[in-house]
């Protein structure tokens, strides 16, 4: 919406006072959210264009040949997750600080801060045998994986009070994740690794379907911000 003003502040299109006050606001917003450098997303993941989807859970599985979620290589992954979480954080505060916006939740989530650039991360694994007990224990993962759902549903709620004060609409968050005032240390780590006996294990498949909508969310948390940071829209109010 363009909102035009004349000489001693008569709206000519009929606007009402308080929209054109809103409008000013939003268009200082993305002013200054527009001085804060984009972030460079390189997770791989696919963003979901303002809604994230599921994270969803891994199911007990028996291993049956070399089908198995291996646990260094998903602990790898999950890691990066980690640290991309911890980058899309900092880039927040930095944008919340420019447009006045408190963000309203602790996050000590843990991590190493991109400096602005989130790193690649494989949803591809090499799946193993239980001969070494390699495989990715099923007990724990889900819990393991609902902090970061947690952590991804807290940083939605922040990126979507910066894009409210900008005028830009929320990004929606079917994570599955809450809220949470404060964010716990995220593990980067899953439990001991399993021989896949006795539905002990993660199937291969199942374990790679986490990290890709783990990455999706990243990338979907990353274009919400850069909306803000990249919005060099013309002002919508004008002075005539």
């Amino acid at each position: 919406m363009t909102v035009s003003i004349a000489k001693g502040g008569v709206v000519l299109d009929g606007t009402a006072l308080h929209e054109v006050v809103r409008v000013l606001a939003q268009d200082a917003a993305l002013t200054k959210g527009a001085a804060v450098a984009d972030l460079t997303d390189n997770s791989g993941g696919t963003s979901g264009s303002g809604v994230v989807a599921a994270v969803g859970t891994v199911t007990a599985f028996t291993v049956t040949g070399t089908d198995l979620t291996p646990k260094a290589g998903f602990d790898a992954e999950l890691a990066k997750v980690k640290n991309a979480l911890r980058t899309v954080q900092a880039k927040l505060e930095g944008v919340a600080t420019a447009t006045g916006v408190t963000l309203g939740y602790t996050y000590s989530g843990g991590g190493t801060n991109g400096a602005g650039t989130i790193a690649a991360i494989s949803d591809a694994l090499t799946e193993v045998t239980g001969d070494s007990s390699g495989g990715l224990a099923f007990a724990g993962t889900n819990d393991l994986v609902t902090t970061y759902k947690n952590a991804i549903a807290t940083l939605i709620a922040g990126a979507n009070k910066v894009r409210t004060a900008a005028g830009l609409s929320a990004i929606v968050d079917n994570s599955g994740g809450l809220f949470q005032p404060t964010v716990a240390v995220l593990a980067a780590a899953s439990g001991a690794g399993v021989d896949g006996t006795s539905l002990s294990g993660v199937e291969g498949t199942d374990g790679e379907a986490i990290l890709t909508k783990l990455r999706n969310a990243v990338a979907t948390l990353a274009e919400g911000i850069t909306d803000v940071t990249g919005n060099n829209a013309y002002p919508r109010v004008i002075a005539v």
